[in-house]
């Protein structure tokens, strides 16, 4: 078996042989906080790799994915990645993943232009349903907005939001001069919610007789859900 001495005195003689001159050590080089970036003509140690590996942007699918595989514990206080469930940067600050997105994240929204008839006293949801994955550590807006016709008997028209697994988070009574008019229902709600996919919802209904989801191409319902980024 051949040895390492005999490799390199093979090498050394093929070197003479034809001239070429072996490769200087040449020092590492200083960038931030990196004090041994390899300098051209250096070789690069598997050392090298690991310290790049910690300091490049990682994307995930998802936060839990990213806990999985890269913790804050062990990315360490400055580290930076991205999850495509939000939309988002996240940097490590004091050991916690914490978004460094710059304005808002993702918006999930809904638009409406059909008409719906029949709303009665018992409220009943319309169609502008919105399923959102909420992350419970960072507040949202949501926004609704409904136009409402008002029946020949009833006088206000009543929306709200709702929210699967949490409830109501928001109404507006929408009073209008006389029976038969139409106008907007307007209802914006921030906070948090618990952590999960959950479905968003408005519901309709009158103090009395019916009212309809006055929708249309030219004045739709909306609902929307914003990530503020806080």
């Amino acid at each position: 078996m051949t040895t390492i001495a005999e490799l390199e005195a093979r090498i050394a003689e093929i070197e003479a042989r034809f001239d070429v001159a072996p490769l200087a050590a040449n020092p590492p080089v200083t960038i931030g906080e990196l004090t041994d970036v390899p300098a051209p003509g250096s070789a690069i140690l598997s050392a090298w790799t690991q310290e790049v590996t910690r300091r490049s942007m990682h994307r995930f699918a998802t936060i839990a994915a990213r806990d999985a595989a890269y913790p804050a514990a062990g990315a360490g206080d400055g580290a930076i990645c991205y999850t495509a469930d939000f939309g988002l940067m996240w940097t490590v600050i004091a050991g916690v993943w914490v978004a460094a997105s710059p304005g808002r994240g993702r918006v999930a929204a809904n638009v409406v232009t059909a008409a719906q008839g029949g709303f009665g006293t018992t409220p009943a949801a319309i169609a502008t349903a919105v399923t959102y994955t909420f992350d419970g550590n960072r507040w949202v807006e949501i926004f609704a907005s409904v136009p409402i016709s008002i029946g020949a008997t009833a006088t206000v028209g009543i929306t709200a939001l709702l929210v699967a697994g949490v409830g109501t988070i928001g109404s507006c009574n929408l009073q209008l001069p006389t029976n038969g008019a139409t106008g907007y229902a307007h209802m914006r709600w921030q906070g948090k919610v618990a952590s999960g996919s959950k479905a968003v919802t408005i519901t309709l209904a009158g103090n009395a007789g019916t009212v309809a989801h006055a929708a249309a191409a030219s004045a739709p319902s909306l609902l929307s859900i914003v990530d503020l980024g806080i």
